[in-house]
C-alpha cells in the first residue's frame, strides 16, 4: 500500500531519508492496523507522526 519508489526522490538526500522513514511507518501502521496490533503499537506510532 504505502511502497517508495525512486520517482519520489526530490534530490535532497536529508528529504528523500525523512519521506523514506515516514513510508515505512505508513506501511508499519497499516500492517499493524490490520493485524488487529494492541492498541500502545499503535498509539506510539501515530503520536510519533503527530510530532
Amino acid at each position: 500500500m504505502f511502497t517508495w519508489k525512486d520517482e519520489l526522490v526530490v534530490g535532497l538526500k536529508e528529504i528523500d531519508d525523512e519521506h523514506k522513514e515516514l513510508f515505512s511507518l505508513f506501511q508499519s501502521l497499516s500492517s499493524d492496523i490490520s493485524a488487529d496490533k494492541n492498541m500502545p503499537i499503535i498509539e506510539s506510532a501515530v503520536a510519533y507522526l503527530d510530532d
